[in-house]
């Protein structure tokens, strides 16, 4: 009950915490961040501006095999270390999720300054139609507008295959994570790095692949990833003069400088805060958790970068709130139920056992001679059993709601999540409010109701006719038989 308490509070005063989660094919690390007021006290008149801190910084490794190229191979094995990662961490439900970008397609696409607004998005439309290596209908894509430049739009996007996707979000559902946003290593590496205008090549040597990253101002502008089969510093070295050729012609600019991912220069808080931790810091680079922990500081609705997810960073966060909140409202509801049902079957007990030792009593008294004083107890056996009856004629009036509320529990189906449940009165206009992850599910939802042999004139109004996922909805209906409430039957 506390915890649930708790969890109400924070979702009615402010947001929950947000830490980052870098899945690799050999280990997880978690690396949380939060913004805290200096205690020394600021002299008059200056501002009082936020100090970054680490709190945490976890790693746990992960067996091999479980991801592989990108792709996790053993979501219940994924699963199993995240739990172990989590269970040495502080207390943090809400991540960012950064993830090898093996399978993700990322590219800036460059557009003459006058393509703005509505025109820009058809040219990204246009774009993902015929320039992705998949089907766009069966990937999840995302692009964000870079910072203005005097003579183009430039526009970062990435795209996966849903299936890719689904891995990772199956195998953190199960772990109990609740995914705000998920990001690739480069995207997670540039946020961390301390900015530049200078474009530069960042080597990332893995264990099973070679990941090359183009970096300028924090945006990755192109990547390329080696499998374990063609690490070899020769090809590498070939593959690094391909990259630098190809983004000289593509963007018309050279890439000067090469560095390893351990030689990257962080922000100047991230070092001194690394720095501050001394020893009991790994000496393994936390340089992609740490970036994606930074995200997770961004107002929610500030943050507005790519985001490979089914949906935005923001109703990402806002469905999972929610649905923490039905969870609560749920539990808290069926123990209400649990408790109020006991009552009455206590009192029901309780007033049987009386009614019973009373016809007892009278019936011992039929049968002894009758005095004054047998005269007496009878006259008030037969008070007490007019209490009795007017004791069952009350309970008689309060209707059994577990009736209707078991039949709606029956009549839910998968994807649909009830918020509200009202009931004002048996013969009244009984409804209820809840949340779809699909229109298909809606529809269904309805008809299941509509099949119901104890509720009749179901209304669902068709509402947020462009909204395709995570549909808010309102339904009313009444009782065929109120009396059924009263009767049990």
């Amino acid at each position: 009950i506390f915890y649930y308490r708790m969890n109400l509070i924070k979702i009615f005063t402010r947001e929950e915490p947000i830490a980052g989660l870098e899945i690799s094919e050999t280990h997880i690390k978690l690396a949380f961040l939060a913004l805290e007021t200096p205690s020394k006290k600021v002299k008059k008149g200056e501002e009082e501006s936020a100090v970054l801190r680490i709190k945490a910084l976890t790693e746990e490794p992960l067996p091999e095999g479980i991801v592989k190229e990108g792709v996790v191979v053993n979501p219940a094995a994924l699963t199993a270390s995240i739990v172990k990662l989590l269970k040495k961490s502080p207390t943090v439900h809400y991540f960012i999720v950064s993830i090898p970008g093996n399978k993700v397609y990322q590219k800036v696409f460059t557009f003459p300054k006058t393509v703005q607004e509505e025109r820009l998005l058809d040219a990204m439309k246009l774009a993902t139609t015929f320039q992705l290596p998949f089907a766009a209908e069966t990937a999840y894509i995302d692009w964000e507008k870079l910072p203005d430049d005097e003579q183009k739009n430039d526009v970062f996007l990435a795209a996966v295959p849903k299936t890719v996707i689904e891995g990772f979000v199956v195998a953190l559902a199960r772990a109990g994570v609740k995914t705000v946003a998920i990001e690739t290593r480069g995207m997670s590496l540039g946020r961390a790095m301390e900015n530049e205008d200078q474009t530069i090549l960042v080597r990332d040597s893995g264990k099973k692949d070679l990941a090359l990253y183009v970096l300028k101002g924090g945006i990755p502008r192109f990547g390329r990833i080696l499998p374990a089969s063609h690490i070899q510093e020769e090809t590498a070295r070939a593959e690094m003069e391909k990259i630098k050729k190809f983004y000289e012609v593509e963007w018309k600019e050279s890439i000067p400088r090469v560095v390893d991912l351990e030689q990257v220069a962080l922000l100047p808080t991230l070092a001194s805060e690394l720095k501050r931790l001394g020893n009991t810091v790994s000496t393994t680079s936390w340089t992609i958790a740490l970036g994606a922990a930074l995200r997770g500081l961004l107002p929610r609705s500030e943050d507005t970068v790519v985001s490979i997810l089914p949906v935005g960073t923001e109703e990402a966060y806002e469905y999972q709130k929610a649905a923490a909140f039905a969870k609560f409202i749920a539990h808290t509801a069926v123990g209400l139920a649990l408790f109020w049902i006991a009552i009455f079957f206590g009192a029901w007990t309780l007033l049987s056992v009386i009614q019973e030792n009373s016809n007892k009593e009278l019936t011992a008294l039929s049968q002894a001679p009758v005095s004054t004083e047998n005269l007496a107890l009878e006259d008030r056996a037969k008070q007490f059993n007019d209490t009795v009856a007017e004791t069952h004629l009350i309970l008689a009036t309060f209707p059994s709601w577990s009736i209707i509320i078991e039949e709606i529990r029956a009549r839910i189906i998968p994807g649909i999540s009830i918020t509200m449940f009202s009931l004002p009165a048996p013969d009244g206009v009984l409804s209820l409010n809840g949340i779809a992850a699909t229109r298909a599910d809606l529809n269904k939802f309805k008809k299941s109701l509509e099949g119901s042999a104890l509720i009749t004139e179901v209304n669902l109004p068709i509402t947020n006719l462009e909204q395709k996922g995570h549909i808010p909805f309102s339904a009313t209906f009444r009782m065929r038989d109120p009396q059924i409430l009263f009767s049990g039957k």
